[in-house]
This record gives structure tokens, C-alpha cells and sequence, in this order.
């Protein structure tokens, strides 16, 4: 890394799930709390085979998502790997990524890395500058969670005449049936503020099943959609992993995010 990659902070976990850690469905509308600078990097960093990446050139604003990547997954088909970018708002220097690893066996982070800027108001900041040190940590990250690079297109779950969002699964059809709770018309109010929450059933072979309980409510989300969504299924067909849009509250409205729900392809006994 140059020297001026320096003003970039980076909070990096590559650790098994704590108690504390939050499940994958909650990557977070602002960046975590910064660390100290990590030292500067010399040469250039790994290269990895270029990720599955959602094209937003087919979104009109003001629905233009944040960008998206998928990674892959390990390969016992249990974790994976994705990775969200937004653009700034309101400030120069507020760009921020984050890339998650995800244990689809009980929905849960198991490792992640933020890269945001210290100085918001900084000018000299570009975004460029944020990807030469991811460049850095994602390698380290997915190499410590065995993530298997791929650029492998998802299955995109289509609305079915029962209103309900369909995919092929291994098994056969998945339907998602997605709720939304506790969303309010008003996205500057108090309400909103306490976050939305939703409720994802799944009718697959075995019954259905719910995948998110609709109980809990994250901070500044103001809605939640299954159009579009992304379904990733894991190698030995175990796993799965569900990309969904979130709405988040932001300076200019509700910007479109993503957030993952991880199940097992295996309805349990």
C-alpha cells in the first residue's frame, strides 16, 4: 500500500462466530467503528479470479442498488462470501465497503471487514483508494474461511401467481414468501428509525419452514424486497443463501442494499 493509502482505516475479524457476532442478514447500513491504520503494504496483492457481480446498469434511479459481489463458498458448502460497496452521500469521503463470510448453517458472521475513510470531509479521497486496500484484506479473509472464488451465476427467484417469489431448487421448486413488519410511510420518524423487520417462509420438498421470524427489527432499515433476489446454492447442495434487497434510510431517501439469509437445503427433522 502507498503512502497515501495511509488515512484508510480498516476493522477486520477473520475469527469463529462469538456470541456477539451479528447474523448475516445484518450487514450494517453505516460502517463498524474504526481501528487503527493497518501498516502499508508492500508489492502488489494476491489476485483472485473475478467474483459474480450484479450488473446495475439495468436500474434506473432512484432504485440504483449498492453494488454487489458473491464470491463463492468453501468447499464443504457450508460458508460464503459476499461483498457490498456504496457511494457516498451527503459527504465527499463517506464511500464504505464491506465483505462478509457467512456460516449458512446457522446464519451467522464468521468474518468480516469494513474499509471506510476517517476524514468524511477529507478531499483527497476516492474510492479507488478504498479497493487498494481491500485488495489487500479480502484474500486474507476468504483464504482464512477456505471461500473458493467463482464467478458462477445465482438462480433469480420469479414472482408466481400466488404472489410468492419461486427459484429451482435441487429438490425441486423453492418458494420464498417474504412479510414486512413494523415499515412506516414516513422514513425520517422515530419509527423508522427502530428499523423494519420481515418474515421469510420457505415452501420447498419437506414443507415449509420459516427462515427469518419476523421479529426482529434492525436500525434504520426501512423496508425489505424479493425483487430482485439471488439464490446461491452451495456445492454438495447443503446450503443456500438468499441475496435480498434492504432499503436503508439514507441522506437522499432510501438507498437499496443487500443482505443475505442462510439456510439448509434439508428440511429438519
Amino acid at each position: 500500500m502507498s503512502r497515501s493509502l495511509a488515512p484508510l482505516v480498516v476493522a477486520l475479524a477473520a475469527c469463529p462466530a462469538s456470541p456477539s457476532t451479528k447474523p448475516s442478514s445484518e450487514a450494517p447500513p453505516t460502517a463498524t467503528r474504526p481501528s487503527a491504520p493497518l501498516r502499508p503494504e508492500e508489492g502488489k496483492p494476491p489476485s483472485l479470479p473475478e467474483p459474480w457481480e450484479l450488473r446495475r446498469r439495468a436500474f434506473r434511479p432512484p432504485e440504483v442498488p449498492d453494488l454487489l459481489r458473491f464470491h463463492g463458498w468453501s468447499e464443504d458448502g457450508r460458508r460464503f462470501a459476499f461483498e457490498v460497496w456504496r457511494e457516498g452521500q451527503g459527504t465527499r469521503c463517506s464511500a464504505r465497503a464491506w465483505l462478509r463470510v457467512v456460516d449458512a448453517s446457522n446464519d451467522e458472521f464468521v468474518g468480516r471487514v469494513d474499509v471506510t475513510h476517517p476524514e468524511p470531509d477529507g478531499d483527497r479521497c476516492r474510492r479507488a483508494d478504498l479497493e487498494a486496500q481491500l485488495a489487500w484484506e479480502r484474500p486474507r479473509l476468504l483464504g482464512a474461511h477456505g471461500i473458493v472464488v467463482s464467478p458462477s451465476p445465482p438462480v433469480t427467484p420469479k414472482r408466481d401467481r400466488d404472489g410468492l417469489f419461486t427459484a429451482s431448487g435441487p429438490s425441486g421448486p423453492l418458494r420464498f414468501e417474504l412479510e414486512e413488519r413494523y415499515t412506516t410511510d414516513d422514513i425520517y420518524s422515530r419509527e423508522a428509525e427502530k428499523g423494519a423487520a420481515f418474515r421469510l417462509t420457505l415452501h420447498g420438498p419437506g414443507g415449509a419452514r420459516i427462515i427469518e421470524s419476523g421479529t426482529r427489527r434492525r436500525r434504520g432499515v426501512v423496508g425489505y424486497r424479493l425483487d430482485p433476489s439471488f439464490l446461491f446454492v452451495g456445492p454438495r447442495e447443503a446450503h443456500a443463501a438468499l441475496l435480498l434487497v434492504r432499503m436503508d434510510r439514507a441522506f437522499e431517501g432510501a438507498q437499496w442494499s443487500w443482505m443475505a439469509s442462510a439456510f439448509p437445503l434439508a428440511h429438519p427433522k
